[in-house]
């Protein structure tokens, strides 16, 4: 049973990095495209899906924002997940380690989706690269900063009170 958390929470790392926005965005555009391009009144009609979509993003983006205090609060019976998130509150190292790691994550992935780009015009690479960056909304870097924050105000609420 500690394997298969094990597995899922990492699982739910790789969720939270850039690929789904960016490709949800990638989806928008071929859409966006289609529609003006096309006769097809399948596509024409269906707005609906567009802001499917982007009510989608919207709501993913809020819920990086949410996922690992949640996590955290409620897996207090998962020793590994549970251990995990006490490490990243007392060892310093240890938290600018995940923080490096998922931020490397990120970059990585973003330039996996500029690999093209960066072979055929390298020209307009800093420009995507920064759009990307902002379409994936921070990835996982985001939601190990906000548990980080949680963790903070949390300790100085108990402190005050």
């Amino acid at each position: 049973m500690k394997k298969f958390f094990y597995v899922l929470f990492w699982f739910l790392n790789f969720l939270l990095t850039p690929i789904i926005p960016i490709f949800a965005f990638i989806f928008i555009v071929i859409f966006v495209a289609l529609t003006k391009h096309s006769n097809n009144e399948f596509i024409l009609k269906d707005k609906f899906l567009l802001l499917n979509f982007i009510v989608f993003l919207l709501l993913y983006y809020v819920s990086r924002l949410f996922i690992f205090p949640l996590i955290y609060k409620f897996s207090k019976n998962n020793p590994y997940i549970n251990s995990f998130f006490e490490k990243i509150i007392k060892e310093k190292v240890f938290r600018n380690k995940v923080l490096m790691f998922s931020f490397l994550v990120d970059i990585t992935v973003i330039f996996l989706f500029l690999f093209e780009s960066l072979l055929n015009n390298i020209n307009n690479l800093l420009q995507v690269f920064v759009l990307y960056f902002l379409i994936g909304g921070g990835g996982v870097t985001l939601s190990y900063l906000s548990l980080i924050m949680w963790f903070k105000i949390k300790k100085t609420s108990k402190n005050q009170g």
